[in-house]
């Protein structure tokens, strides 16, 4: 109980003015925990807000629209889809998360709180994005595939040792293997390693086990050294370079990727130019 009234008070405090009736609130939290929710404190008073959503709360709806969702945008930007389709990605992560559908609530309601919202919605807007490029037959482009496997920054840093016809003929080699990657290798690559999803994120996502995904990328790893390697011969360069090169595409390549393996910025605590709860309550 105790551990409740301290979440409610906190979330209270961090969003002014939405309802949290403290009974039902302390049996959704306990419910939560029961499943494998975070006792982390932020995550805790994401779980209120949550709650509040699911309550039909219309200040917590607005919190959720004007801090989590506004950002769906920039959650895709990755992606370089048209304007159009995050526009409609958006509107339908907003109808799917906060509109009753058949008397049941809002999906915010099956908010786990595993990881923080801003966390969990993104993922929601990665899937349907995928979804909707998938029905209209357009790949979802990525970024530069040079990113996935370096940047540039760090790979000149690991390889200054090189001549540049080698380093360029090693950087060309790892390019030209990601972007023979299928589409859909490349995403996740892409997903898991720059945007920081985990095995169990991307899971969630391609609805498969955490092994399926793990071996999809341990596929798409194999792939990558082989078409390095292939590059690499292909470069004019002497056996024994190659054979260098390789060595170092294989002992740097986790490294190289997880250099990305941060996620981008953002939770549902605004920024210096984003709506903070004040501005929110007043509106």
């Amino acid at each position: 109980m105790a551990k409740a009234t301290d979440a409610r008070a906190r979330a209270l405090e961090k969003y002014p003015g939405i309802r949290l009736a403290p009974d039902d609130l302390e049996q959704f939290l306990a419910a939560r925990h029961a499943e494998g929710a975070s006792d982390d404190a932020g995550i805790e008073e994401d779980l209120c807000l949550a709650f509040a959503c699911a309550q039909g709360d219309p200040k917590a709806l607005v919190y959720v629209d004007r801090l989590v969702l506004s950002q769906v945008p920039k959650m895709l930007r990755h992606m370089r889809l048209a304007d159009a389709t995050v526009d409609d990605v958006q509107q339908e992560l907003r109808v799917l998360l906060l509109v009753p559908k058949e008397g049941q609530p809002g999906k915010i309601a099956d908010f786990g709180g595993r990881s923080p919202l801003f966390a969990w919605v993104r993922v929601s807007a990665i899937r349907l994005a995928l979804r909707s490029s998938r029905k209209k037959g357009a790949r979802a482009e990525v970024g530069d595939d040079e990113a996935i496997v370096s940047r540039e920054s760090g790979i000149d840093e690991a390889l200054l040792f090189l001549k540049d016809d080698q380093r360029r003929v090693f950087r060309d080699a790892l390019c030209a293997a990601v972007a023979g990657l299928p589409a859909d290798d490349v995403m996740r690559l892409r997903l898991h390693y720059i945007d920081g999803l985990s095995l169990d994120d991307l899971a969630r996502l391609e609805g498969v086990h955490r092994a399926t995904v793990a071996r999809w990328l341990s596929k798409a790893r194999e792939s990558i050294l082989a078409g390095t390697k292939e590059g690499l011969r292909e470069g004019r360069l002497s056996e024994s370079e190659c054979v260098s090169l390789l060595g170092i595409a294989q002992s740097r390549f986790e490294w190289s990727l997880r250099m990305f393996s941060a996620p981008e910025p953002g939770s549902a605590t605004p920024g210096p130019n984003e709506a903070s709860p004040s501005a929110v309550e007043d509106t």
